[in-house]
């Protein structure tokens, strides 16, 4: 897992720089703005973020996204595509509920 956040949930930009490099080395900067169109950086970003900076989502959910029929994405299938690998992620760790953690 790469730091993304710290305890305080402020975004921790080193490690989205590194998340940024691991996601460059497998594909090229002219593939990322082909598949995500012109504001590639800010959805790297939200990806990023959303994954919670594993390394393995973050791939997985950029994979899902070029199985899509048209490039550059649209805002609704990022959407789809980030509500897949992201929803489950959320649920466990914003869901403030503390019965859902005590075991009984």
């Amino acid at each position: 897992m790469i730091k993304v956040r710290d305890r305080t949930g402020k975004e921790h930009d080193p490690g989205i720089q590194m998340a940024e490099d691991l996601i460059h080395r497998r594909i090229p900067e002219e593939g990322l703005t082909a598949v995500l169109g012109n504001n590639q950086r800010a959805r790297l970003r939200q990806i990023i973020l959303n994954t919670g900076g594993y390394p393995r989502e973050i791939l997985q959910l950029l994979q899902e996204l070029l199985l899509s029929d048209d490039f550059p994405v649209s805002d609704m299938e990022f959407r789809r595509a980030m509500n897949i690998f992201t929803d489950p992620f959320e649920n466990m760790v914003y869901n403030r509920n503390p019965k859902n953690w005590v075991i009984t």
